[in-house]
């Protein structure tokens, strides 16, 4: 059986490695903001020690379902009080390794989820 990829229903993350990822034939190797229809640009927040919630806002103010934190080849946890400032917004908010939220990225975009992702590469 042949399996196609849907690709009208938005953003597909295409490749994720150490140091980069491919958005279509784009190579990003800066940390990087995604919706599930666009590249918001570049996410100025090395670590996850200096995520704010003004880091985030260009996502936040698209009312995602859930955001994605991509932490990197590491898995780290931003506060919890920044994790309860995006929770009480009604946003769903993960933290996981950067390939592991590459591919839930393009999961719930195939899915046609409201989804946002803050990715260090």
């Amino acid at each position: 059986m042949q399996i196609n990829l849907d690709s009208t229903t938005g953003i597909q993350i295409r490749a994720y490695s150490d140091g980069e990822l491919w958005l279509g034939e784009e190579r990003v190797t800066e940390p990087v903001l995604l919706t599930r229809t666009a590249k918001l640009g570049r996410w100025d927040t090395p670590s996850i020690a200096d995520m704010t919630l003004e880091s985030l806002a260009p996502l936040l103010e698209t009312r995602p379902e859930v955001l994605l934190i991509g932490t990197g080849g590491h898995q780290d946890f931003p506060s919890q009080a920044l994790v309860a400032k995006i929770l009480s917004g009604g946003v769903g908010v993960e933290a996981m390794t950067t390939s592991s939220a590459c591919r839930t990225f393009n999961l719930l975009v195939a899915e046609g989820r409201n989804v946002a992702a803050a990715l260090i590469i």
